[in-house]
């Protein structure tokens, strides 16, 4: 088993486990680590739902709402439907000019 090295505060809790239990310090080294590695979980566990819980969904659009959505984009996109816009918000051409 390689050399653990702890803080002593990490020492003091394993002097402590190893008196409580009245097991090696091999054994008080080892259950102290699985102590700390459960809590470490637990941390991450309840950190997860947090931010679970802050994010929120986007609204669902109506069937009627959606249509007129995908429709605008569409006629950006496709120069046959109507303008087609820049990613700098300014207009290419106008939507008469044949395909």
């Amino acid at each position: 088993m390689a050399k653990t090295k702890l803080t002593p505060e990490q020492l003091e809790e394993v002097t402590r486990i190893q008196e409580r239990d009245g097991i090696t310090r091999k054994s008080a080294i080892r259950k102290y680590q699985r102590q700390a590695k459960a809590a470490a979980k637990v941390e991450a566990k309840t950190k997860r739902q947090r931010t679970k819980v802050a994010k929120s969904k986007p609204e669902k659009l109506t069937p009627t709402e959606a249509g007129k959505a995908r429709a605008e984009g569409l006629a950006f996109a496709d120069p046959r439907r109507g303008k087609q816009i820049a990613p700098t918000g300014e207009a290419r051409f106008g939507g008469d000019r044949p395909p």
